[in-house]
């Protein structure tokens, strides 16, 4: 999707790559927020609110990091905007999957797991 998003945007709309970027990265992220909290990470409905002020904010950090790496690949070493951009998305798959799961649909410690024993026992 993101790779479709810049395309259209760069090469039929005529916009720069970086304001190209942005759209699909907004897009993008609308699009993933749902599905992960849907289906990756079995959020169910409790803390909407929460996890998608998380989820946004980790990913305008990740925005910024794939509009840096963008400038560094497009401008600095020559590569096409979409070659960069498969090279941009591959990395930043793997840290937002491991950046969403810890922190922006982060489950509850179970009492068990923090110490806090709530039962008899112990």
């Amino acid at each position: 999707m993101n790779f479709v998003i810049l395309l259209v945007a760069t090469e039929v709309a005529n916009l720069h790559y970086l304001p190209s970027m942005v759209i699909s990265i907004l897009v993008v992220n609308l699009v993933g927020w749902w599905i992960n909290r849907t289906w990756t990470f079995d959020a169910g409905t409790t803390g909407l609110v929460a996890s998608f002020i998380r989820y946004t904010t980790a990913s305008m950090a990740s925005m910024l990091s794939a509009l840096g790496a963008m400038i560094v690949m497009v401008s600095l070493l020559g590569i096409h905007p979409l070659i960069a951009n498969v090279l941009v998305a591959v990395a930043m798959v793997v840290v937002n999957f491991f950046l969403h799961r810890n922190w922006s649909f982060r489950k509850k410690a179970d009492s068990c797991e923090t110490g806090k024993h709530t039962g008899g026992g112990w």
